[in-house]
C-alpha cells in the first residue's frame, strides 16, 4: 500500500478531464530497483504522457517530466499510454497522440512511442507509427487496446482503431537507432572516436608507443560484428 500511494502521490489530474485514463509501471529485468511509471497528467497545461523514476525501488521518485516531446501547453492531448522493459533494460512506451490533427480530445489520433536505451536516463525522440490517423473513438476506460514491448535491436506496439470504419487490430515493428560508441580505457594508446555518437561516418585516431600490428573491429550494441 505504500509502494503504491508513494506512486500516486505524484500525479496532477484536472478535474472533469476524461481523457485521464491510462497508467503503465513496469520495473527493470536487470535492476528491479529502477522502476518507471507513466500516466497521462495535465500539470504542464494540457494532457502529457508524464513518467516518474525510482531507482531505489520505489522508495523514491523523480519529479514527473514529459514524454511527448511536441511544445508544452499546445492544447494538443495525449493518452492510454503503455510501457515495457526489456530483458536487457531497454524501456519503452507508447500512447495515443493528436498532434497532427489539432486540439482537444475528438479530433483523430495516431500512436507514438518512445524508448530508451539507458534504463530512463534518457529517450529517443518521439516516433509516429502508425501510418494513418485513425478517428477518435470514445472509450469507457483505461489503454487495453494498445501494448508495446522491445528486444535487442527492435521495439514493437500493437493497437486497434477504427480508420476502416471498423475495429481493426494492427501491428508496427520500430529498429531501435543503436548510434553510441563505447570509447575503449583500458588499452595502452591514445584514442579518439568523434562524432560520438556517430550515426553515418566516424573518425577513430590513436597512437601507439611503439611500432605493431593493429586490427580493428566494429561491433553495433547487440554484439554483431560490423566490419574490421
Amino acid at each position: 500500500n505504500s509502494f503504491q500511494y508513494s506512486v500516486c502521490s505524484n500525479v496532477f489530474i484536472t478535474a472533469a478531464s476524461s481523457y485521464t485514463n491510462g497508467y503503465s509501471i513496469a520495473a527493470s529485468p536487470i535492476d528491479t530497483n529502477n522502476v518507471i511509471m507513466t500516466w497521462v497528467d495535465d500539470r504542464f497545461g494540457d494532457a502529457d504522457i508524464v513518467f516518474s523514476r525510482s531507482i531505489d525501488g520505489g522508495n523514491n521518485w523523480s519529479y514527473p517530466a514529459r514524454l511527448n516531446d511536441d511544445a508544452a501547453n499546445n492544447g494538443i492531448i495525449q493518452d492510454r499510454v503503455w510501457s515495457y522493459f526489456s530483458k536487457d533494460g531497454k524501456f519503452v512506451a507508447g500512447w495515443r497522440d493528436r498532434r497532427l490533427n489539432g486540439t482537444g480530445s475528438s479530433v483523430p489520433a495516431d500512436i507514438y512511442l518512445t524508448y530508451s536505451l539507458d534504463g530512463g536516463n534518457s529517450f529517443s525522440q518521439n516516433l509516429r507509427i502508425s501510418d494513418t490517423s485513425a478517428a477518435n473513438t470514445p472509450l469507457s476506460c483505461c489503454n487495453s487496446f494498445l501494448g508495446v514491448t522491445i528486444d535487442t535491436n527492435y521495439s514493437y506496439a500493437i493497437w486497434s482503431d477504427d480508420r476502416s470504419s471498423d475495429w481493426e487490430v494492427y501491428f508496427s515493428k520500430t529498429p531501435l537507432q543503436l548510434t553510441g560508441l563505447q570509447e575503449l580505457s583500458d588499452i595502452n594508446s591514445d584514442l579518439s572516436i568523434y562524432p560520438n555518437p556517430t550515426t553515418a561516418t566516424v573518425n577513430i585516431n590513436f597512437n601507439l608507443k611503439k611500432q605493431q600490428r593493429v586490427i580493428l573491429e566494429l561491433f553495433d550494441m547487440s554484439g554483431k560484428k560490423q566490419t574490421s
